[in-house]
């Protein structure tokens, strides 16, 4: 039978959560009983046990504006990555610990949540993208450089590393907010937008390449908005960045290059001048004729 020490030290553990839903880890009496949970919870059934662990979970979620945060979305896991949530972090595995031989879907779902966490940690400790590159080659155009960096990346597989949007939003953090990128909530990243801008591409790269492929559905564009001015997130979107007129000096940056090939459901029409369509521009076009580089259309892409 427990005594009456335990029963107020596992009343008081419910009341503070209740009470302060996951700023309880910031309590001290709280987090004393984490670390005595083993103890304390000997004498509690397995529903009293599934009931805290399923409180403990709920108390991370809510609504934050006009979205809703989930225990095990990527906005609670990248907060307790981070280094102000570790407190938090370390309470919840005080709590896997405790409960290590219930095996139950609110004590899997725990275990899953502490292993993103652990695993997010260690990539930031490691990271795969160098967030402070200077060009030494600078484009005129960003469309221009993307497939440019498409072609380099993942079609000729010479440039690396390859660019996936989910793992730099693990990794990426704004030094001055300590936020990330939420792609459960935002369609497109302008902070990928400008790692891709000033990633520096060796000039020997660029020489080796003789075909450039435009293909709107490339992986390149997913997740990916403009660089620039900031824009509310909720008005950003990703997909495919058309050729301007400014990509005319940037011809030269490609000394090799012999053609250029439409692909997919890109439009084209030969002397249309609208830049911001999925076309390319008359001056465009002429720039190419005037190299003798020849455009043309494979729907094989």
């Amino acid at each position: 039978m427990p005594n009456i020490f335990e029963t107020l030290k596992t009343n008081q553990l419910f009341d503070i959560l209740e009470e302060e839903r996951d700023d309880a880890f910031e309590n001290e009496e709280f987090f004393q009983g984490l670390k005595d949970l083993l103890h304390l919870s000997k004498n509690w059934d397995l529903k009293k046990k599934i009931q805290f662990v399923s409180s403990v979970l709920s108390s991370f979620e809510g609504m934050a504006g006009w979205f809703y945060i989930y225990c095990d979305g990527w906005d609670t896991i990248f907060g307790l990555a981070g280094e102000k949530n570790e407190r938090k972090l370390e309470g919840l595995k005080l709590i896997s610990k405790a409960f290590s031989d219930i095996d139950e879907p609110v004590t899997h779902q725990l275990r899953y949540i502490i292993s993103e966490a652990e695993r997010i940690k260690l990539r930031r400790l490691h990271p795969i993208y160098n967030l402070n590159q200077t060009p030494k080659i600078i484009f005129k155009d960003f469309g221009f450089k993307l497939a440019v960096i498409n072609q380099l990346m993942y079609k000729k597989k010479i440039l690396r590393p390859s660019f996936n949007i989910a793992l730099f939003a693990e990794e990426y953090i704004d030094e001055r907010t300590g936020y990330g990128i939420n792609l459960d909530w935002y369609r497109a990243s302008q902070e990928a937008a400008r790692y891709l801008w000033n990633l520096d591409i060796p000039e020997y790269l660029l020489n080796s390449i003789t075909t450039l492929e435009l293909d709107q559905n490339a992986e390149i564009y997913r997740g990916v908005a403009y660089p620039g001015l900031y824009i509310n997130p909720k008005l950003l979107s990703d997909g495919y960045k058309p050729i301007t007129d400014n990509a005319i000096e940037d011809l030269a940056l490609l000394p090799n290059l012999e053609s250029i090939v439409l692909g997919g459901s890109i439009k084209f029409e030969w002397g249309k001048d609208e830049s911001y369509r999925d076309d390319l521009s008359t001056n465009f076009v002429q720039a190419l004729k005037a190299k003798r580089i020849k455009l043309r259309r494979n729907r094989a892409i």
